[in-house]
């Protein structure tokens, strides 16, 4: 889940996501901040690839990947649970 939000200074693109991963938090750099408003992702149950090496972008270590959806217009969908999934859960 989504614990904070914050626009990345000299980026117009970027935010900084922290996300709350059930026995610990994250934090990820995503490329939507065109797409989407700092104060409608705190508390969305988002879903987070875990399992890749950390990268910094703008000098932010960004410990995984938010999963989302584009469509043919540049409409970018956050891929969220089915309902309120324990924090944590595997994705199969």
């Amino acid at each position: 889940m989504v614990v904070e939000a914050e626009a990345v200074k000299g980026s117009s693109k970027l935010l900084k996501i922290t996300v709350d991963i059930g026995d610990s938090k994250r934090t990820v750099v995503a490329g939507i901040a065109e797409t989407h408003r700092v104060e409608d992702l705190l508390g969305k149950r988002v879903i987070l690839l875990t399992n890749l090496a950390p990268k910094r972008f703008m000098g932010i270590l960004s410990e995984g990947m938010l999963l989302a959806a584009e469509d043919k217009s540049g409409g970018v969908y956050l891929l969220t649970t089915d309902g309120a999934a324990p924090l944590g859960a595997k994705v199969h």
